[in-house]
């Protein structure tokens, strides 16, 4: 009788797990698609995210220090 008792408070608390993971599973955070490019070297001018953030769509993390290809790219223009 004792062991019957047992067996069947598994089973309900193995069925509750399985419904409280499944719940969590359905109704949690979808991740972000993010846009990655490769950076050979540079450097990092604005940093707008730390370790543990979450970070929301269309946040821009980094800026990186490109004064001098702005330069370049403005006397080109007037070159033209």
């Amino acid at each position: 009788m004792r062991s019957r008792l047992v067996r069947r408070i598994a089973i309900v608390a193995a069925i509750r797990a399985g419904l409280v993971g499944t719940g969590w599973y359905a109704t949690r955070a979808k991740p972000v698609a993010v846009l990655t490019a490769r950076v050979e070297q540079g450097r990092i001018e604005v940093l707008n995210i730390h370790k543990g953030d979450q970070g929301k769509a269309g946040q821009v993390f980094l800026v990186l220090w490109n004064e001098d290809l702005v330069a370049r790219g403005q006397r080109s223009n007037t070159n033209c």
